[in-house]
């Protein structure tokens, strides 16, 4: 049987593909990416061609592109270079010893904050290699920059600095809960009946819940990384924690996968700025938390959100993250960094743009007002477009 040969009459499943990498990524910060993108499909079109692929593949690595255009910024405004120079030089002053990154950093204007790893291709070698996008709430336009609400950047750096560290909090705080949870099944072993049942099931969900695993979808490592963002900003973090908890319709005691309920966040902020010494700072979310109470729980729902949420276990989430920022070296934003950068402000200078800048945005809103905080803030950004 003759080898069938593709020719080019046959319908070229990459054409629309390179058109939108032409469209979204040509002439852009990205060209890199759209070069190993190109790369990629001219390789697998010369495979086809040699009769060592089939057009199925092709289809299966077209739809690949098309998840990772979907994935990678569509513009390329002033917001985005503003927001590219922001988290490109936090990462190199928050981790100066971390070798380059393949691709920089990158933002994307989207519709909440967060932080994704897209796989991509290097240009030439064809290795596949990660771009981390990092997710800013509104659009690609420089009004929609609220620097107040930009503490939330560090919380997703938290996730990035996790990644990279040597499995220090994983490890840590994965030794930790599966000793408590062997010392409670030890103590439950002279439960009887439902008691020893509903024991057991609290045991599950915890191990469910908080057991911290690589994609860090777990409570653990959502309360590690808020622990690790007030490290790093302080009361700039708790100050936007803050003012998300009180223009947001939450239910404080939700359970849900992934992120521990909003009221044992608090909690975890609670303690962990007692252990740094900066708990005066976390006063507005611990007022607001005082005035959450518990949903219609009855009798055994209200003992296991209690279990499920046991403070010891907290206590040890806070206790490995602030191991971890020491393992990392990362520099604990203090009351001697407040004053540094309130000095610098005071005899004009604009803060760098890095974490200073995020928390600098939060001394001139307490001490100006909104008013002259608003004009501040416009011009620290005009300051650092130029």
């Amino acid at each position: 049987m003759r080898r069938q040969i593709t020719t080019h009459s046959q319908i070229d499943p990459f054409s629309e593909a390179l058109g939108r990498i032409q469209r979204q990524l040509d002439n852009s910060p990205l060209e890199q990416v759209a070069a190993g993108l190109k790369d990629v499909i001219a390789q697998r079109r010369c495979a086809v061609e040699a009769g060592r692929g089939d057009n199925g593949q092709s289809l299966v690595l077209a739809a690949e592109i098309d998840r990772i255009l979907d994935s990678l910024p569509t513009s390329f405004g002033e917001r985005f270079h503003f927001d590219s120079q922001l988290i490109n030089v936090i990462y190199k002053t928050v981790l100066p010893t971390v070798t380059d990154l393949p691709f920089p950093l990158v933002p994307r204007a989207s519709g909440d904050w967060g932080l994704q790893t897209v796989r991509v291709f290097t240009p030439g070698k064809l290795l596949e290699c990660s771009v981390h996008v990092f997710h800013f709430p509104g659009a690609d336009d420089i009004a929609h920059v609220d620097l107040l609400d930009y503490a939330f950047l560090a919380h997703e750096f938290g996730h990035q600095l996790i990644r990279i560290s040597p499995r220090s909090f994983q490890t840590d705080f994965g030794a930790e809960l599966t000793q408590f949870i062997n010392e409670a099944r030890l103590r439950s072993i002279t439960d009887r009946g439902q008691a020893r049942q509903r024991a057991q099931e609290v045991l599950t969900s915890i191990s469910r819940y908080w057991q911290p695993i690589d994609s860090q979808h777990d409570w653990a490592h959502e309360l590690a990384i808020d622990v690790i963002a007030l490290w790093l900003c302080g009361p700039a973090y708790a100050e936007a924690f803050k003012d998300y908890l009180e223009r947001s319709k939450i239910d404080a005691h939700q359970i849900s996968d992934g992120h521990p309920p909003y009221a044992v966040r608090v909690t975890g902020l609670t303690i962990a700025s007692e252990v740094m010494g900066v708990s005066k700072y976390v006063s507005g979310i611990r007022a607001l938390s005082d005035s959450w109470d518990l949903p219609a729980m009855k009798g055994d729902r209200v003992a296991n959100y209690y279990g499920l949420t046991d403070k010891r276990i907290i206590k040890s989430v806070v206790s490995c993250a602030i191991r971890t920022c020491q393992k990392l070296g990362l520099t604990q934003c203090t009351d001697e960094t407040l004053s540094r950068i309130r000095e610098a402000l005071l005899t004009g200078l604009k803060p760098a743009p890095n974490l200073d800048l995020i928390i600098a945005a939060w001394i001139q809103f307490e001490e100006l007002g909104q008013e002259k905080y608003q004009e501040w803030e416009r011009q620290a950004i005009c300051a650092l477009l130029r």
